[in-house]
């Protein structure tokens, strides 16, 4: 005889779409920008390097897969440490993933715009390119 186990989540009375939290219960809005920004990239990003999920977090240094699925509800946080490796794991830009990163925590302090202010850019692209090409002559030295 083989016991069926009723087909629900503990406590929620829903059909059972497995373990923790049913789909589409994530925390979203102010805050989150983070957490939505994964969730939404994320596969993308593993497809990108033939990963799953287990490949991905064993080289963050997490043992389980199962924090990504906490970062994509935003349940749990991104550790700015591993923020950090995700930008290079991915060659994905840093300062927009700081900016929000930084909104979670930041959220409605007094001094959260100024902290924030940090990452808006002052130049165009454009003005950027030339002032790295302006500082790669000067660091090359003076040409006379």
């Amino acid at each position: 005889m083989t016991y069926n186990a009723p087909n629900r989540i503990k406590g929620k009375g829903g059909p059972r779409t497995g373990a923790g939290r049913p789909p589409g219960d994530k925390e979203t809005g102010p805050g989150y920008e983070l957490a939505m920004w994964f969730d939404e990239r994320i596969d993308d990003f593993l497809a990108s390097r033939g990963w799953n999920a287990n490949d991905l977090t064993s080289r963050m240094g997490y043992q389980k897969p199962n924090i990504l699925s906490q970062w994509r509800s935003g349940r749990s946080r991104l550790p700015i440490e591993k923020l950090v490796q995700l930008s290079e794991l991915f060659n994905i830009d840093l300062a927009p993933l700081l900016r929000m990163w930084l909104e979670q925590y930041v959220g409605t302090h007094e001094d959260g715009p100024a902290l924030l202010g940090v990452f808006d850019r002052i130049v165009t692209e454009e003005e950027f390119e030339v002032i790295k090409a302006h500082r790669a002559s000067k660091a090359n030295g003076p040409t006379s």
